[in-house]
């Protein structure tokens, strides 16, 4: 759906776009849901909470983060064609020749986003055997596991008591 909000320009009708923009933010919502699983895969029950956590304040920083980044490329760089375009144009052309640099700036904005997908390929080169090569965190103490082992509380009895 991205790539069809790229072809968007000066003659593209209002309910094209209308169309288009929502495909991409179920597109969003379905990348979020398909990260999820092997996001949280190897945390232990009792972490769940504070991955979780993590995982969502890092996807809303990141998502703010990305958006104002965007945001800045099509202003800054529609400037930039505008402040291009204008010496050349005539008087009469100065409204399109401005429509159009700010276009450009929207295009730039997309370019910048395939960059960033670079990001993305990245994190498809990370395998699920790479991550269950790391070793288990241990328990903070000796004491506590031997209490969770024992059945007295703890995760390990919790655990215990619901696989038996």
């Amino acid at each position: 759906m991205g790539s069809a909000a790229a072809l968007i320009d000066l003659h593209t009708a209002l309910p094209w776009v209308a169309a288009i923009l929502p495909g991409c933010g179920l597109a969003a919502a379905l990348c979020v849901i398909a990260v999820q699983p092997p996001t949280f895969a190897k945390s232990p029950p009792a972490q769940m909470v504070h991955a979780s956590s993590l995982y969502n304040t890092v996807r809303q920083v990141g998502a703010a983060v990305g958006v104002a980044a965007l945001a800045t490329v099509p202003v800054s760089r529609g400037n930039t064609h505008v402040a291009a375009a204008l010496p050349t144009a005539a008087p009469t052309a100065q409204l399109a020749a401005r429509q159009y640099g700010l276009l450009l700036g929207f295009h730039d904005a997309f370019a910048a986003a395939l960059i960033a997908l670079i990001g993305v390929a990245g994190a498809l080169l990370i395998h699920d055997a790479d991550a269950a090569r790391h070793p288990a965190p241990r328990a903070r103490s000796s004491r506590a596991a031997g209490a969770g082992a024992a059945g007295a509380g703890g995760q390990n009895g919790v655990i215990a008591r619901l696989s038996a």
